[in-house]
């Protein structure tokens, strides 16, 4: 890369139509500037297509780079930050490989039996779905399959219909009882009313209230090449853990 007066750091998600013509149009101006400039291009990875055009524009360009970010865009913004400060991008790139994770974001927990369990804080219809929609990307040939505690009655009745919703873009789903983080029960409400607005094939959706059954119902689930998903901000995830333990003895 030159050594840069200007870096732009775009991110694109379902920009597939948009990336050629903006990218004409921005390094056109740049150009007009008379002054050394790198853009850089962020791929969230949801789509193949727009990272083959992305790879061409990158090919024929010398002043653009290509990154693809395949969870989510916190490492944008790390990205972004980076590079304002003046960090080279190769660099950049090595740090974020480093990095781990945070506990409870995504958390790979073990394997076994072929069964991947992955533990995430998620507990908000949009959390849920950015979780589901990055482990979708790393299941292959396999299934999602998740468990769910809602968190809090007063916010499982505001928002049971659309976590529920969420809660579709896996392939099988548990949901169990409410963790109530020191609320009082509110009458009608419970993990039931999540499952019944799951979008999926009543056999592929299950309520169970039974925190000790909640294991079992996930090992019977799943089978090999699936990836267990364990949701929620209360103590769902000593359930992957569980779900471990059993798998291996079987």
């Amino acid at each position: 890369m030159l050594d840069p007066e200007v870096s732009v750091v775009i991110p694109l998600r379902d920009e597939e139509d948009n990336v050629v013509p903006l990218h004409d149009e921005l390094t056109g101006v740049l150009d007009q500037l008379g002054i050394a400039y790198e853009v850089i291009l962020i791929d969230d990875g949801s789509e193949d297509a727009t990272f083959t055009k992305l790879a061409a524009i990158q090919a024929a360009d010398p002043h653009v780079k290509v990154v693809r970010f395949t969870h989510n865009f916190g490492q944008t913004a790390a990205f972004a930050a980076g590079s304002a400060l003046g960090y080279p991008a190769d660099e950049l790139l090595d740090g974020m490989e480093m990095f781990t994770g945070a506990r409870r974001r995504f958390e790979p927990k073990g394997e076994a039996g072929g069964v991947r369990v992955v533990d995430d804080y998620a507990h908000h219809p949009t959390e849920i779905e950015a979780t589901l929609r990055a482990a979708r990307q790393i299941v292959g040939g396999g299934r999602l399959v998740a468990i769910f505690q809602p968190h809090r009655y007063s916010r499982t009745a505001f928002f049971a219909r659309e976590l529920g919703q969420a809660l579709g873009l896996a392939d099988e789903v548990v949901v169990m009882e409410v963790y109530s983080a020191g609320e009082d029960p509110l009458p009608g409400v419970s993990g039931a009313s999540v499952a019944a607005a799951v979008p999926l094939p009543p056999e592929r959706v299950h309520y169970e209230p039974s925190w000790s059954k909640a294991a079992d119902e996930l090992v019977a689930r799943c089978r090999p090449g699936d990836v267990v998903l364990t949701l929620g901000a209360g103590d769902v995830t000593m359930v992957g853990p569980e779900v471990i333990h059993r798998l291996t003895a079987v």
